[in-house]
């Protein structure tokens, strides 16, 4: 439509088109927070493909926030180097481990991303992504640019005329009953969880029962490599899956302990024949409850107290897998495993019939949140359309499948391992979908769709205005983006509805259950992955209150003001102030650099002053100073908050030691950085130094080494590109020979078209734009 020289792919995709895609000036990435991981292959292509052409970076998520803050970093790393001068340092984590032992762990470099790696300290990453991170809330979108119509409703102006209204988003609670003598009941009691702690899970600790009595075949070495690098880091992961299940729905958790049973007996019935047992490939934890080919073919299990039932299919399923021979599925000879393997196997099988016995056969007709879900869908939005979001793939199918067996029409489930959501998706919101082609031709259409997370995320589901949360997930961020799958440009009801369950006694009930299993996995030592880190922490308490509630309906969920970018924050100070009165804005647009006023502190320990400065390459910087005449520097954010005001607080007397507190800033933490590009090769200009410096050398001597080549490799050297020499060069890096590449830098370079001019690149002066002085009121 804008007639955009440009290349949509996805994710997948990358590793094989990026190596031979010419040059883009600027990659856009979405669901960026995907890339946190650098070890991955498509983050590798895509760093190499930015470094290679000096792309322009864009990263798209809502949720920039929601991993580890190395995870974060890795996101940075696409687009800043980790020896980059970032001109900031994570000052938190220098403060708490010291100056001198900080610069030891970051080789004397503080103001780099490799340093802020170093940091753990929230106050730190949140400086440093206040230089790259554009955020707008919602609340803040609609605070600051909805109009109202006559009726008080917030609503944005389209383009074309058209108006989107914001819909209210109310949550709701849905209770149900549960018996004291329920199986549900008896599976959050201290047996259950006294008994998921001690299972000892030897599958998932292999390499600690290898005995070395064995010389592997060529086919088992990368077997035992991979269970030697898994070693320890399993463990926790299942049994945090089991709690987790086990908060999520009956059924899933008992299907996950059937699977385990299962699985621990084909293991013990191999070693006692000795067999090979089936290894799966233990690289993504995650799958670990979600290979079918571990299970029973036809996934029926026998009655829990049938012992010999369970015996017999574990010896079907072994040779079920040694038929079927699934690339999913690697063997080891029993030979390798100790005793204590098959020792451990069955401590944990008799621990698991014990539950599954003790549980009894869990039976949908009984299932009284089932039943709550059911009168929702029939009765209270009978003729609505209704998505209901769950975590697991296995809960998702038995809600589905279950209310088709009580006569719920026009349901399907979807999850992550679906052929292609978005046909779900475009069957349950055609309307909102119709620029991919809307309902697919000869589908019929979805009323109500259960889903897991993987429709959490890049999805059109607004015909629908009625969310459930069959489950609490175990990140605040993932209930902000179902909701956000509805509440979107395109919804037409007034009202977005968030349903949660709520046993009808307590939602007390809710809140021990959620504590006790975050401290069962804490007394463990298993380490919560920090988006999941919300639920359990302080606050979980009112954060569950609310939504139950009522209260929160989720827009104070998005963060105070802080996870709003400073730009944006400052943009609208400026545009609150200024807005219908001209004057104030000419008289501030009038003020001349160093000016300076004086207000009285209302937070922070000390009177001192913050001063900005920019430089005349227009880089922005902050700093305070004290009445001590120590220095900090300050990012946009801080000095925004420190600095904030009413329109008509009076000035007050400078401090004595304004303009020398002014000095030592600018004198120390402020000094003007040095432009060091001599020497500094990254991207296409270290691509072109490199081949032609050693083909060069190579060729010493003869015609292809010249002074017209060595004058245009010194200003390579010394100078960056200018933006075409860039796009010529690294179309050339790919089709031309070095010759022919030598060649073209010669004639860019005596057209003065290869680098920027010297002159542009003398010393970066340094100004001061303006200081303000903190003072306590006397």
């Amino acid at each position: 439509e804008y007639r955009l020289v440009g290349k949509v792919m996805s994710l997948s995709m990358v590793t094989r088109n990026l190596p031979d895609l010419r040059r883009h000036r600027v990659v856009v990435i979405d669901e960026s927070h995907n890339l946190r991981t650098d070890t991955r292959q498509d983050y590798k292509a895509l760093l190499d493909y930015i470094e290679r052409n000096d792309s322009k970076v864009v990263l798209l998520t809502a949720t920039p926030y929601n991993k580890d803050y190395l995870d974060v970093a890795n996101q940075l790393g696409l687009f800043v180097g980790n020896d980059e001068n970032l001109g900031l340092q994570p000052d938190r984590a220098i403060a708490v481990a010291g100056l001198d032992e900080f610069l030891r762990k970051c080789d004397g470099r503080p103001q780099t991303l490799g340093a802020f790696r170093k940091s753990g300290e929230a106050e730190d990453w949140r400086r440093l992504m206040s230089l790259f991170l554009v955020r707008r809330t919602r609340r803040f979108i609609r605070e600051n640019y909805a109009a109202q119509d006559d009726d008080g409703r917030d609503y944005l102006t389209f383009a074309d005329g058209s108006r989107f209204y914001f819909p209210d988003r109310i949550a709701k609670t849905v209770a149900h009953d549960i018996e004291d003598d329920d199986a549900s009941a008896k599976m959050v009691d201290d047996t259950t969880f006294d008994t998921i702690d001690s299972l000892l899970l030897p599958r998932y600790s292999l390499w600690d029962y290898i005995d070395g009595g064995l010389d592997p075949e060529d086919a088992e070495k990368p077997v035992l490599d991979d269970l030697e690098r898994a070693s320890g880091n399993l463990i926790g992961v299942t049994r945090t899956m089991l709690y987790k299940r086990l908060s999520s729905c009956p059924a899933s958790y008992l299907l996950s302990l059937q699977r385990h049973l299962i699985r621990n007996r084909i293991a013990l019935d191999a070693f006692r024949r000795g067999l090979a047992l089936p290894i799966g490939h233990y690289g993504d934890a995650s799958l670990i409850d979600e290979d079918p080919d571990y299970g029973l073919p036809d996934g029926v299990y026998p009655p829990a107290d049938d012992i010999d039932a369970w015996e017999n299919a574990a010896g079907s399923a072994y040779d079920a897998l040694v038929h079927k021979r699934s690339k999913a599925v690697r063997w080891l000879r029993a030979g390798f495993f100790s005793e204590q393997f098959a020792d451990d196997l069955r401590t944990d099988i008799e621990a698991i019939q014990g539950l599954l016995v003790r549980y009894g056969e869990w039976r949908q007709k009984d299932d009284t949140k089932l039943d709550a879900l059911e009168e929702l869908i029939r009765a209270t939005h009978g003729d609505e359309k209704v998505l209901v979001f769950t975590e697991y793939r296995d809960t998702a199918e038995y809600v589905a499948e279950s209310l088709e067996a009580r006569g719920i029409t026009s349901i399907a489930s979807v999850s992550g391992s679906s052929d292609d959501p978005t046909v779900l998706a475009r069957k349950f919101s055609p309307i909102s979908n119709k620029t991919i082609g809307g309902l697919p031709r000869g589908q019929d259409e979805i009323r109500v769709l259960v889903a897991t997370d993987v429709l959490s995320e890049g999805q059109n589901l607004q015909d629908g205005h009625v969310v459930v949360n069959f489950d609490l997930p175990w990140a605040i961020i993932k209930i902000i983006q179902r909701a956000g799958r509805v509440d979107r440009v395109g919804q037409q009801s007034p009202e977005v509805l968030l349903y949660s369950f709520l046993p009808a006694e307590d939602v007390n009930k809710v809140i021990r259950l959620r504590q006790r299993i975050r401290q069962r996995l804490e007394e463990n030592a298993v380490v919560f992955g920090s988006d999941e880190a919300f639920f359990g922490d302080d606050g979980e308490k009112k954060v569950i209150e609310d939504l139950y509630s009522g209260k929160a309906a989720l827009d104070d969920w998005e963060g105070d003001g802080e996870d709003v970018d400073w730009a944006s924050m400052a943009f609208e100070i400026w545009r609150a102030a200024t807005e219908g009165n001209p004057t104030l804005a000419a008289s501030v647009e009038g003020l001349p650099d160093v000016v300076y006023s004086t207000k009285s502190r209302t937070e922070g320990p000390e009177d001192g002053v913050i001063v900005h400065v920019q430089t005349s390459l227009g880089f922005d910087a902050l700093a305070f100073t004290n009445t001590e005449g120590e220095s900090v520097m300050l990012s946009p954010y801080e000095a925004l908050r420190i600095a904030a005001c009413e329109s008509d607080e009076p000035a007050l007397d400078r401090l004595e030691e304004h303009h020398e507190l002014v000095a030592q800033a600018v004198t120390g933490p402020l000094q003007a950085p040095a432009v060091l590009l001599e020497g500094a090769l990254t991207g296409v200009r270290k691509h072109c130094w490199n081949r032609l410096s050693g083909y060069k050398d190579k060729y010493l001597d003869t015609l292809f080494d010249n002074d017209r080549l060595d004058a245009a490799l010194d200003a390579l050297y010394r100078r960056p590109l200018r933006e075409a020499a860039t796009q010529m060069l690294a179309n050339a890096l790919s089709e031309r020979t070095p010759d022919e590449l030598g060649n073209l830098i010669v004639m860019l370079h005596e057209e003065d078209r290869l680098c920027v001019d010297a002159s542009d690149l003398e010393e970066d002066d340094l100004r001061i734009v303006c200081s303000l002085g903190l003072k306590s009121k006397r």
